[in-house]
């Protein structure tokens, strides 16, 4: 068996796949190895994987959000050993899994837009070139957490419509005191201030001033990253995560504004990984230990 999954600071998605295809699919809370320590992330997935820990899982491929750096992939390594201690585990960034899963083997500049935002130039193969994300506090332009900190800051001063303004007051209240606690005080705000996209993205995805606040962030995510590539003629251009999927009539005027066609969208790679392990990875891999 080989387990793969695609993790963000939000969520992560799983896939047991066997050599008759994807048998299992399930989901745990996200990881961040640059904000968690390993027993926090140790403890967090286990309550979802002990069901899977007595299975031959031979081998598993790991695709998260800050995993670029090799500290933070051996912190990955760490976590699983144990709970599959006959597995190989290879851990990725979770940008080269947005690379293999909107272009396979061909190459093209991967785009993830979720609660943050990233992108790289893949060759086919790796990553190549990477104009980096700077997280929440510098840079996640065109990504939830970035989106939901202007929604945030309009509310708390007054300047965004009454409706909109309403539904967050039900949502998240209105005592500064404990927002600011969410903010700064609790774990993962970065979350917090994507969860905000979503609570009006459900009920307002086409009031024009969120839509006005979308589409100045995505231009922003072009002008400081997708343009700083090396366009070529007929380069793919490709996005996954949840803002990419569920605003991309904006994302797709926007890349126009700026001469990108875009080659494709997907919302979660995770599927694409799993059908992918499937077509490459050798069979007898799925009957013997790696």
């Amino acid at each position: 068996m080989v387990l793969i999954a695609d993790s963000g600071s939000t969520k992560t998605d799983w896939r047991l796949v066997t050599q008759d295809g994807i048998v299992e699919a399930f989901t745990s809370v996200g990881i961040n190895p640059t904000l968690q320590t390993l027993s926090e992330v140790r403890k967090e997935q286990l309550l979802v994987l002990k069901a899977f820990t007595h299975l031959p899982v031979k081998r598993i491929e790991f695709y998260g959000a800050g995993c670029a750096q090799k500290s933070a992939q051996v912190k990955i390594e760490q976590t699983f050993k144990p709970l599959f201690p006959d597995a190989n585990i290879l851990v990725f960034s979770d940008l080269l899994g947005a690379a293999k899963a909107v272009f396979d083997r061909q190459s093209g500049i991967a785009c993830i837009l979720g609660t943050g935002s990233n992108s790289g130039y893949y060759d086919g193969e790796a990553i190549v070139e990477n104009i980096p994300s700077l997280g929440y506090l510098l840079g996640d332009e065109g990504g939830g957490s970035q989106i939901g900190k202007q929604l945030l800051a309009d509310y708390l001063r007054g300047n965004m419509p009454v409706d909109l303004s309403d539904l967050l007051k039900i949502e998240i209240g209105d005592d500064r005191a404990s927002i600011y606690h969410r903010l700064y005080q609790s774990p993962f705000p970065n979350r917090f201030l994507a969860s905000i996209v979503g609570l009006i993205g459900k009920s307002y995805s086409k009031d024009a001033y969120f839509c006005a606040l979308v589409k100045t962030e995505f231009d922003r995510f072009f002008v400081n990253c997708i343009n700083n590539y090396d366009l070529k003629e007929n380069v793919l251009v490709g996005f996954v995560g949840s803002l990419a999927f569920y605003f991309q009539d904006i994302l797709k005027s926007v890349a126009n504004n700026h001469s990108v066609n875009v080659s494709g969208i997907i919302e979660k790679p995770i599927d694409a990984l799993a059908s992918q392990c499937l077509k490459h990875l050798p069979q007898k891999l799925f009957y013997s230990r790696l």
